[in-house]
């Protein structure tokens, strides 16, 4: 059961970053515009899409490579759960430094915080179950 609910957890982070990603790079102006980025240049454009949509799209299709690989699963959650406690923490400093939280900083930080919890969860009982670190 725990495998499963692994694969679907990997597998649907995997269509996030994968849908991200496409919606970065074919359309940066408009996603920008939902977390208050501006492209002031040519330069921030292609860093946008290069970062929010290029990495993004590697990274979920990566996590979707371990969803369907039971031996990559243990990795591929290790992999998920540091990105978003990544994002967490960074979020977290930039809401101190910059003493903001509104806007959608809020939800995020708690979807990143979520997704920690849980991927964490999922790796110790797959772990357990599997009889790793023994």
């Amino acid at each position: 059961m725990v495998s499963i609910l692994t694969t679907l957890y990997l597998a649907l982070n995997g269509l996030l970053y994968t849908g991200l990603g496409v919606a970065y790079l074919v359309s940066p102006h408009k996603m920008a515009s939902k977390t208050d980025f501006v492209l002031s240049s040519g330069t921030a454009e292609v860093e946008l899409r290069a970062i929010y949509g290029g990495l993004e799209i590697a990274l979920g299709l990566f996590m979707i490579f371990c969803a369907f690989r039971p031996s990559w699963l243990v990795f591929g959650l290790v992999l998920t759960v540091v990105i978003y406690a990544g994002f967490a923490g960074g979020r977290i400093m930039g809401i101190i430094l910059a003493d903001s939280f509104g806007g959608i900083t809020w939800k995020l930080l708690l979807f990143e915080v979520a997704a920690v919890l849980l991927g964490s969860a999922l790796l110790v009982s797959l772990m357990l179950n599997s009889g790793a670190g023994k």
